[in-house]
């Protein structure tokens, strides 16, 4: 078998892998009373739903724009609203993401590896990802959980990006330095989290850039200023106070820690950063991915040769990543929002991208130190390990060991067909209630074997939340809309 045929069936493995999670696309459902709610609010003007949230809510200033231009909930038709939109958005931001990791990798490694490779290299990680990630109901498939975790994901990763392009490249047009300003705004208005992660990678490479007198510090520090102004519009948003101000009516589940006195907080904090990181250290698809990845890593070193200038010690990064993440926690369980998926898988997210750096430092300090006993001559046509090995190794990865590749099967030939003429059904019917007058409707809740774990089943908030249950039957011209619980 040549070295051609393995390429093909490595490439057939991670397309059979990520098949089915492109065909959930095609089942989305707008389940999720979130969506109605921002649709509740938009109706009154963009600078009224903007202002509401921002003040109330959240100083996310990106994800606002995007929940209120991209929310299918917004373009309403005879069937009350839009759900091919739902599902288009889905995949776009989908693409964005693969799109962004694309050109993430592609700046780090241009004129080192060929345009080929860049494209299966980028194919891995994009598996990788969606093997790895937990929860993926919640950053995936549902518009709010996407606009807020993916979306930011790929922002993100546009801006490291191009952050790479202007540091690496000797001239840079004027252009490329707004475009770099631009996705530095974006990134900077998703998420707080980012936010800490994304100063954290300024920090490190302001200390190698001010060690070595580049002149590229200068840009770097433009950078720093505006993200700096940018993180003050974010954090103090109202609507971030006005969430910790009602933390003590929010905690509802014995996982919730934010009522912790100080100290129990930060023991709790340690503890969960030990375990947490522990956890995402254990799997097996995170280390097969790095393994693969250090052809390119020795590839880079040779080609800019880091280990020759004055850089920050492997050991003391490793403890500045541990660091890094210590105060993430600290912030996720302060604002209670520790436990929750989408949360947690970010944070897997913004490892992963940490330890990118990581690895590349240990590398570059090794060829500082141990060239003389270093294989240093790696080159990306020459795998680390025998190809049949790799071959064998994702066989077992992704069909037999991975439980969402075969749950999203189970779901793809099994479930999400019957879920969507369940569904189908119970909107007709409200929709009929609604063009016939009818102010009081009762649907049937959503049965068990119908309740899929990649796409969002949310009963309208009717029976424990009159709020959304309002929210929703006054989106459908409705008084209100019951829910029979299932026998």
């Amino acid at each position: 078998m040549t070295k051609k045929h393995l390429d093909f069936i490595i490439i057939l493995q991670l397309f059979l892998a990520i098949f089915p999670f492109l065909i959930l696309i095609l089942y989305i459902q707008p389940q999720s009373i979130d969506e109605y709610t921002f649709s509740y609010q938009a109706k009154k003007g963009f600078f009224y739903f903007f202002n509401y949230y921002y003040t109330q809510n959240t100083g996310r200033y990106t994800v606002l724009f995007t929940l209120y231009w991209l929310n299918p909930m917004n373009h309403i038709t005879d069937f009350g609203y839009n759900i091919m939109f739902l599902r288009i958005n889905c995949f776009l931001i989908m693409s964005l993401f693969c799109y962004s990791l694309y050109f993430f990798i592609y700046q780090a490694t241009k004129n080192i590896i060929t345009h080929k490779k860049v494209i299966l290299y980028t194919i891995i990680l994009i598996a990788f990802f969606l093997h790895t990630l937990p929860n993926l109901s919640q950053v995936v498939y549902w518009l709010i959980g996407s606009n807020a975790y993916l979306l930011p994901a790929s922002c993100y990763l546009l801006f490291l990006g191009q952050l790479l392009k202007c540091l690496l490249e000797n001239q840079v047009k004027k252009i490329e330095i707004y475009k770099l300003y631009i996705f530095t705004i974006i990134a900077m208005g998703c998420h707080e989290l980012l936010s800490i992660f994304h100063f954290s990678i300024l920090l490190y490479l302001w200390i190698g850039f001010y060690w070595n007198k580049s002149t590229k510090i200068i840009l770097l520090q433009r950078i720093i200023f505006i993200s700096f102004i940018c993180s003050l519009f974010l954090f103090l948003a109202e609507g971030n106070m006005s969430r910790l101000n009602g933390l003590d009516t929010t905690l509802s589940s014995p996982e919730r820690y934010a009522s912790k006195p100080l100290l129990k907080l930060l023991i709790l904090s340690l503890y969960f950063t030990i375990s947490n990181i522990g956890n995402w250290l254990s799997n097996s698809s995170l280390w097969l991915l790095l393994i693969y990845l250090i052809p390119i890593f020795y590839a880079i070193e040779k080609k800019y040769q880091w280990s020759e200038k004055k850089h920050i010690h492997p050991i003391l990064l490793i403890l500045l990543v541990f660091l890094l993440f210590y105060v993430l926690h600290i912030f996720v369980i302060r604002t209670n929002h520790y436990m929750v998926g989408r949360v947690m898988t970010f944070l897997v997210f913004l490892f992963i991208i940490s330890m990118l750096f990581v690895v590349q430092s240990i590398i570059c300090y090794s060829m500082k130190f141990y060239k003389d006993i270093l294989i240093v001559n790696y080159s990306i046509k020459t795998p680390i390990y025998n190809k049949y090995l790799l071959t064998v190794v994702m066989t077992i990865f992704i069909f037999p060991s991975n439980h969402n590749t075969n749950q999203a099967y189970y779901e793809m030939f099994l479930v999400v067909h019957q879920f969507n003429d369940f569904n189908t059904r119970r909107f007709e019917k409200i929709i009929k209630a609604s063009k016939s007058g009818t102010k009081n409707i009762k649907v049937d809740a959503t049965p068990k074997h119908l309740q899929s774990k990649f796409l969002i089943v949310e009963d309208f908030g009717a029976g424990s939340n009159v709020y959304f249950n309002k929210i929703v039957a006054d989106y459908f011209g409705l008084h209100s809309i019951e829910v029979k619980s299932e026998k």
